[in-house]
């Protein structure tokens, strides 16, 4: 006989789900609503935040322009950096996958990016055996170009999203990192510590906007 506080727990964690995915759906209609109200443009600058420092998510647009056609975000969070990558996938074959928890701005993005590259959004852990399936059905027999990597900053899980995701990624191919930065501010992020221990084992290069910053800043392993 099933305990009743396993079933309450059970109800609970249904309803916090359901509650999640109603908020998810709610909030894209208020925007459908500024959308109408105020246009795209404006409203596109304001919702679709990217967390990157420009001069160093610049400079990585620069190192892949016109070489990438296949970029896999995972962190895809508001679509931000999401956007900047599809403005610069050639637009014969294109194909961006983001991935998140809960992927905002989904609407968004494939309003503005859909007629230049396909946009395929998974909401899910990045980790989880589902996601990985998704990607590979998505991917069909192809190879990723760019590996994004800025989700969950344990160390655990980088390092888990690195050995998955990297047996995805095509012989030449990138692998980049965000916040390889360490911040006094946020001691949870652990990318700092697995960078240090993989830039000693591949060639990389690091975008970086101030040595004396707190955060941020973008590694990339190069072939």
């Amino acid at each position: 006989m099933i305990k009743p506080v396993v079933i309450i727990t059970k109800i609970i964690c249904f309803m916090r789900l359901l509650f999640q995915r109603l908020w998810v759906v709610v909030f894209d209609l208020l925007k459908t609503f500024r959308w109408i109200v105020f246009g795209p443009g404006k409203y596109a600058a304001e919702s679709m935040t990217s967390g990157q420092i420009e001069s160093e998510i610049a400079s990585l647009l620069k190192l892949i322009r016109g070489k990438v056609r296949i970029v896999v975000e995972i962190g895809a969070g508001d679509c931000g950096t999401a956007f900047k990558f599809c403005n610069v996938i050639p637009e014969t074959f294109g194909l961006y996958i983001g991935i998140d928890r809960y992927v905002r701005n989904a609407w968004l993005l494939r309003r503005l990016c859909s007629d230049r590259v396909k946009v395929a959004l998974i909401n899910g852990k990045s980790t989880a055996s589902t996601t990985l399936s998704r990607v590979e059905k998505i991917l069909h027999g192809r190879q990723i170009d760019l590996l994004f990597i800025d989700g969950d900053h344990s160390f655990e899980v980088v390092e888990t999203d690195y050995l998955a995701y990297r047996k995805m990624v095509r012989p030449g191919g990138l692998i980049a990192f965000h916040d390889i930065v360490p911040d006094k501010r946020s001691p949870w992020n652990q990318v700092p510590k697995f960078w240090a221990h993989l830039r000693h084992l591949h060639p990389h290069r690091e975008f970086i906007a101030d040595s004396s910053q707190n955060g941020c800043g973008i590694g990339v392993i190069v072939p």
